[in-house]
């Protein structure tokens, strides 16, 4: 069968060579040719199948059929039609390259899609059969994220770290510690609010790194001993309200740097400053 449904006919070039046909053998060459093209082939030379294609008697086909035979060539076993051989060439390599084209066109599509690969989350409640709680790293801390185990690593040393931070605006030292002043220095609660003043004052002014402290109640427990020592030695002191302050400072840091190296040896800072 002919890969079209329809026959290319050239009506002026038909006319033009079958001006001298009749009408009956009009109609018997347009269904040979007809015939020819569905089925893609050339016609049997036979008679019988060729009369009832025409649609002739075997007798009126004899005496058509000498003049249709200048339309095709004849051999022992086929009548071939140039024109319609030709034709059916062109619709065959025409077909041809279609399904090339389209075979490549479905091939580039499927080069183009990547495989998604599926990824196999482990969960909380999918566990394998040899899983023990040994295997779990307890130094971690887990968080599930949409059933995702997703462990959490701090860096070593860091995690209990303790973060220094400026003087809290109204900050004031503890009962405990003022009462521990009180008795240490024979500090009385006016000298204490004394001392409190220049403190605040001091550091509040203080910029930089030097103004973040771990310990703001051993910060001022230190600028108290200092102030102690200096009043005894003559250089400041509670009961004295001019400078001296700086030097203070320097000798409170230095108190306070002397007690951090003692409770990391494991004394106490009271004991540093028995």
């Amino acid at each position: 069968m002919a890969a079209l449904p329809y026959i290319q006919l050239y009506v002026a070039d038909y006319l033009a060579d079958t001006a001298h046909l009749s009408t009956e053998e009009h109609g018997a060459y347009l269904l040979l040719i007809f015939n020819y093209w569905q089925r893609g082939k050339p016609l049997p030379n036979n008679d019988i199948k060729l009369a009832r294609i025409a649609r002739l008697s075997n007798e009126r086909w004899t005496d058509v059929k000498q003049t249709l035979e200048e339309f095709f060539n004849i051999n022992e076993i086929e009548w071939r039609h140039s024109r319609i051989d030709n034709d059916l060439k062109a619709v065959i390599t025409k077909q041809s390259r279609a399904s090339k084209a389209g075979k490549a066109s479905a091939a580039a599509r499927k080069a183009s899609q990547k495989p998604v690969k599926k990824q196999q989350v482990a969960t909380d409640v999918e566990q394998t059969l040899n899983h023990k709680d040994t295997d779990t790293d307890t130094d971690t801390d887990k968080n599930s994220i949409e059933g995702t185990a997703v462990a959490v690593l701090e860096p070593k040393g860091k995690s209990n770290a303790k973060k220094g931070t400026r003087l809290p605006e109204g900050w004031t030292p503890s009962e405990p510690l003022a009462k521990s002043i009180a008795d240490r220095h024979n500090f009385t609660a006016e000298q204490i609010n004394d001392e409190l003043y220049k403190f605040t004052n001091y550091w509040i002014g203080v910029s930089g790194a030097k103004a973040v402290k771990l310990d703001w109640n051993a910060t001022f427990r230190n600028w108290c001993a200092n102030s102690y020592g200096g009043s005894k030695a003559g250089i400041s002191g509670p009961g004295r309200r001019g400078g001296g302050s700086q030097g203070a400072v320097q000798q409170a840091e230095s108190f306070e740097k002397a007690a951090s190296r003692s409770q990391n040896m494991g004394e106490s800072p009271d004991d540093f400053f028995a």
